[in-house]
C-alpha cells in the first residue's frame, strides 16, 4: 500500500508520478501536459481538482515537486530490482508451482520442496513469445475491425446518398401529385 508521501507525488489527473509539474494559482499541482489537455478539453482554464479559475496562461513549474519526483523515481527503480525480501539475494529462479520469483536460498526452503523451477531468463523468453503471439493476434483482429469499420462507413455513406435521393424523389413526386390534384380541383369546379 502506498504511503501518503507516495500519493502526494502522483498527479491528480493522470494518477502517475508527476512529469513536469506546474503549480496553479489555487496551489494545486498537476503535470503540465495534463493541465493543457484538461484546458483544451474544457475550453476554459480551471483547476481539475477544485475547479477554480486559473486566469494566467503562464503557470510556473513546481521545481521542488519535480525534484522530489525525480529522486523518488530513481530510488523506486533501484529498490524494485529483483531482490529477495528475505535474503537480499537476486531473484534468478521462477517457481512454476507458486508462480513466483525466488532466490537460490528460497529454492531450498521447505515451502518449495519438490517444486519445479526454471531460470528467470527462460521464463521471460517464454512469456515474451506468448506476448508477441498475443500481440500478433490482437493486431490481426484490429486490422479486421478496421476493415469492418471502413465497410460500415462506406455503407453509411452510400445509405446517406440513397436517403437524399429518395427524399428528393418523394418531394418531386409529392409536388407533381399536388399539382395534379390542384388541376383536377380546378377542372371539377368549372
Amino acid at each position: 500500500m502506498a504511503s501518503q508521501f507516495e500519493n502526494d507525488l502522483h498527479c491528480p489527473t493522470c494518477l502517475a508520478i508527476f512529469k513536469d509539474p506546474v503549480m496553479l494559482p489555487c496551489s494545486h499541482s498537476i503535470c503540465r501536459a495534463c493541465a493543457q489537455q484538461w484546458w483544451d478539453g474544457k475550453g476554459e482554464r480551471t483547476c481539475p481538482v477544485c475547479r477554480k479559475t486559473c486566469g494566467s496562461t503562464d503557470v510556473p513549474l513546481n521545481l521542488a515537486l519535480r525534484n522530489l519526483c525525480k529522486a523518488f523515481s530513481k530510488h523506486a527503480s533501484v529498490e524494485s530490482e529483483d531482490v529477495c525480501s528475505l535474503h537480499k539475494e537476486k531473484l534468478k529462479l521462477f517457481c512454476l508451482d507458486h508462480q513466483e520469483l525466488v532466490c537460490i536460498i528460497c529454492r531450498d526452503a521447505e515451502s518449495h520442496t519438490g517444486h519445479k523451477f526454471r531460470p528467470l531468463e527462460e521464463v521471460v523468453k517464454g512469456h515474451k513469445e506468448q506476448l508477441r503471439e498475443g500481440l500478433r493476434d490482437a493486431k490481426k483482429r484490429l486490422q479486421d475491425q478496421k476493415e469492418i469499420r471502413d465497410d460500415c462507413n462506406e455503407q453509411a455513406a452510400y445509405i446517406k446518398v440513397q436517403r437524399k435521393q429518395v427524399k428528393s424523389k418523394i418531394k418531386k413526386d409529392f409536388e407533381a401529385l399536388r399539382r395534379f390534384l390542384e388541376e383536377e380541383e380546378e377542372e371539377s369546379l368549372k
